[in-house]
Formats: structure tokens, C-alpha cells, sequence
């Protein structure tokens, strides 16, 4: 603990590494139980890296399963309707009764002045950490 107290006062922190799980609705620490531990007691800020699932799963058009998906959705409602519950709700109806879903959903935004000001950002950073990337060379690791 000492070390990583250290490590966070210094601003060297590795990420804590999160998972979210969708029926608590909530993000779990996997590895890193430590790390938060150290950098709450130090005040700082912990770096997260968060992960979310991505299930690729091949869909039929199915009546039984759009029924089971409005019955769950009527339990789960009638349980307590609180946001948290109504929000999962939505994604599982949205889920099962879209025709084709791609990709994952992203609780990330656009950064304002859009990749140029990300890459000044970064360079920023970096220069402040006394690394700076000095070429595209050193960008192509990021991307």
C-alpha cells in the first residue's frame, strides 16, 4: 500500500481496471482493489479504464422471444419502477425488437474541436510528464 500511495501522489498511477455488469447496473472493480485504495486515501483522482461487454449474438425474428422480453419488462416495472430500472428495461426492449443492432453503445462524447484538440491534449500531457511525442512515429502507438 505504501508504494502505491507513493505512486499516486506522484501521478504514475496504473489504471484501475472496471467491468460494468448490466443486471446491477453497475461497474465492478477487476484488478486494481489496491490502487482505488491508495488513491482515495491520497486525495488524488484514480485512473479508470472501464470495459463493458459486447455480445455479437446471430437474431431470428421470434415471437416467444419478444414475448419473454415484455413479460420480463413487466416484471421488472412492477418490481419498482426506479430510473436505473426503467433505463435497463429500455435497453432490453430496444434490443430485442431492433432488427439488426451494430456495435456497442458508448458513454463517451465528442471532444470539442474534435482529434486536433485530442492530440493537443495528449501532447500536453505528455510534455508536463517530460515524454513528449516527438513524431508521428510516436502517435502511431496511441492509435
Amino acid at each position: 500500500m505504501k508504494t502505491w500511495r507513493k505512486r499516486a501522489r506522484g501521478g504514475t498511477l496504473p489504471p484501475v481496471l472496471l467491468f460494468f455488469v448490466d443486471i446491477l447496473a453497475k461497474w465492478v472493480v477487476l484488478d486494481g482493489h489496491d490502487r482505488l485504495h491508495a488513491a482515495l486515501l491520497e486525495g488524488v483522482t484514480p485512473p479508470l479504464l472501464g470495459l463493458w461487454p459486447f455480445i455479437a449474438r446471430s437474431r431470428t425474428e421470434s415471437a416467444v422471444r419478444e414475448e419473454g422480453a415484455l413479460f420480463s419488462a413487466e416484471v421488472q416495472l412492477r418490481a419498482g419502477a426506479t430510473p436505473e430500472t426503467v433505463e435497463r428495461v429500455n435497453r432490453m426492449l430496444l434490443f430485442n425488437f431492433t432488427p439488426d443492432p451494430r456495435g456497442t453503445v458508448s458513454r463517451a462524447w465528442p471532444l470539442p474541436g474534435g482529434r486536433d484538440a485530442w492530440r493537443e491534449e495528449v501532447s500536453a500531457r505528455r510534455r508536463r510528464e517530460r515524454t513528449p511525442l516527438l513524431d508521428d512515429a510516436d502517435w502511431k502507438w496511441l492509435l
